[in-house]
């Protein structure tokens, strides 16, 4: 047969253990003061957050600011590409402003009416680098013939532009008037002077008697 050993088991002991393990217990205030603490540390955090948003956006606006009226000074010079390109850099920034739109949407059309004018101007200043005997050899009235001289000369530089050619090119065109016409040309004195000057002025006049 076996060897049984047996021994009392001291009470105290287990007692001990139970003491410890509800030593070891969080009090449930504490519980409390710990979770508060955390919701608080939260609310920093969110609110901490929410400022740094907050200052971003508001120098992001300031700077949107900056550059649109940038553009805005650029479009009153009228350069049309730079100020569109600037309000295009402002409308990377804050993509959803409207104000830019606005702008782009008006710089753009005026870009196109510039762009059309300029054409006809150059298109006029091709028409008159063409020799003024060929301009005058169209016009159909006294008026029409100083006018165009007048322009000619404007176009191509000053009145030593005109000469003798230009002289007897501005006869022929008044010679081909109706005579009615051509004896009105002393009245037109003050205009031929301030076109041509007054020595060519009083030359034609004597041309065309």
């Amino acid at each position: 047969m076996g060897l049984v050993i047996m021994r009392v088991i001291d009470d105290s002991g287990e007692e001990k253990y139970h003491s410890h393990l509800n030593q070891m217990k969080i009090p449930e205030a504490q519980l409390q003061r710990e979770a508060e603490f955390l919701r608080c540390k939260e609310r920093e955090e969110k609110e901490r957050q929410l400022r740094e948003q907050a200052a971003l956006l508001k120098r992001d606006e300031e700077q949107y600011d900056m550059i649109l009226s940038e553009a805005i000074r650029l479009a009153e010079t009228r350069k049309w590409d730079e100020a569109i390109s600037k309000a295009q850099e402002a409308s990377r920034l804050m993509p959803n402003k409207e104000d830019h739109k606005s702008w782009i949407a008006n710089w753009e059309s005026l870009k196109v009416i510039d762009a059309a004018r300029q054409a006809d101007v150059d298109a006029s200043v091709q028409k008159f680098r063409q020799p003024l005997t060929v301009l005058l050899e169209k016009t159909s009235s006294l008026g029409n013939i100083i006018g165009t001289t007048k322009k000619w000369i404007a176009l191509n530089g000053s009145i030593d532009a005109f000469g003798q050619a230009e002289l007897d090119a501005m006869a022929q065109a008044v010679k081909r008037l109706p005579s009615k016409e051509v004896k009105q040309l002393e009245n037109k004195r003050k205009d031929l002077i301030k076109a041509i000057g007054e020595q060519w002025a009083t030359c034609l006049l004597k041309l065309c008697q």
